[in-house]
């Protein structure tokens, strides 16, 4: 029994280590807004890579909810907000583009 808990408390400590620590103050709603208008805006600059556009949705949202708290976003919006949204999409194409596949590596 005592390795049992043992073991148990090792994996709740690990996963709390690696865990995101999101704000916990978006609403599904909020945070469907955010990545909904994040994909719009990015398939009008370049409608050629949906799925990348997706992706880089996904991380600018997650950063988002990192970063800062549904009042922040609401309180910083608009050129202050924008400029935070540039550096965080910067940052995230940087860490995309390192993931993505070569074109020779797909051949």
């Amino acid at each position: 029994m005592g390795k049992f808990l043992l073991c148990i408390i090792v994996l709740l400590v690990s996963t709390s280590l690696y865990a995101k620590p999101y704000t916990g103050t978006f609403t599904t709603q909020t945070i469907r807004l955010l990545w909904m208008g994040c994909y719009q805006g990015t398939m009008s600059v370049d409608s050629r890579n949906p799925t990348f556009n997706g992706a880089l949705c996904d991380c600018i949202v997650n950063k988002t909810r990192e970063k800062y708290t549904a009042q922040e976003v609401e309180k910083y919006q608009g050129a202050t907000m924008q400029r935070k949204y540039t550096e965080i999409a910067n940052q995230c194409r940087g860490e995309l583009l390192f993931q993505a596949p070569r074109k020779e590596d797909m051949t």
